[in-house]
């Protein structure tokens, strides 16, 4: 007979985890630490007979182990191949898996996998706008306009962020534009971000969005860009 083994999940991508050996890290708690031995053993998860490969929030490849005969699975991986949305308060030290209502937003726009995008677009880390604010982090391409898709299927009931000028290009003599789509309808415009205009914060309904089309133009110098751009529940 095959030998049954328990299955838990832990949370991946929400916690630090500071490696010490391949089979050997730390655990960390509210209020305690303990050295737990772990053995990785090349663990394979398939849903619905389909081999996923989980990763963390930043796309980072994570690997299965098993702890006192017990299999522990990340979280976000698994859940995400059942089609439920991730969260992590760590106000409360609480993860949340499928609806949940909330005003942090249950994944930021960086964070989301793409699934077709024309041109490049890249992450800017704390960028700052023509007034001077700094922000987290920001979404941008170079060039006129690019877009870039994402399969939401419908797990998202609205999308939330700010659309910039940088602090760069606060004399630039361009305009620059930003547009949302879901399901091929547009949901949000705003086709005049030139210098002298402010940050532009916006919200889009997503209730019931399968895919998600943003389209932006925002110059030769990346110009424009969103910033601080989370989907909510």
């Amino acid at each position: 007979m095959r030998k049954l083994v328990k299955v838990k999940c832990f949370v991946l991508g929400m916690l630090v985890i500071a490696m010490i050996t391949t089979a050997i890290f730390p655990a960390f708690a509210a209020s305690t630490t303990r050295q737990l031995n772990a053995v990785f053993s090349n663990i394979k998860i398939y849903v619905d007979d389909l081999l996923i490969h989980p990763k963390d929030g930043q796309g980072n490849p994570v690997e299965p182990f098993i702890y006192q005969g017990t299999v522990y699975l990340p979280v976000r991986a698994v859940a995400e191949a059942l089609g439920k949305p991730v969260s992590w308060d760590g106000a409360t030290n609480s993860v949340y898996i499928g609806k949940h209502d909330s005003d942090t937003p249950v994944v930021m726009l960086n964070q989301l996998d793409y699934f077709h995008q024309s041109r490049s677009w890249f992450k800017v880390e704390f960028p700052k706008d023509n007034l001077g604010n700094t922000y987290t982090e920001g979404l941008t391409h170079y060039g006129s306009t690019a877009s870039r898709d994402y399969i939401l299927d419908g797990k998202y009931s609205r999308m939330r962020g700010t659309f910039i000028l940088r602090y760069r290009s606060r004399s630039t003599s361009g305009k620059y534009m930003l547009k949302i789509y879901g399901d091929d309808k547009l949901l949000y415009s705003f086709s005049e971000m030139t210098a002298g205009v402010r940050p532009v914060e916006f919200e889009v309904d997503l209730t019931g969005v399968l895919q998600m089309r943003i389209e932006m133009s925002t110059g030769n110098n990346a110009h424009a860009l969103i910033v601080d751009t989370g989907l909510y529940q």
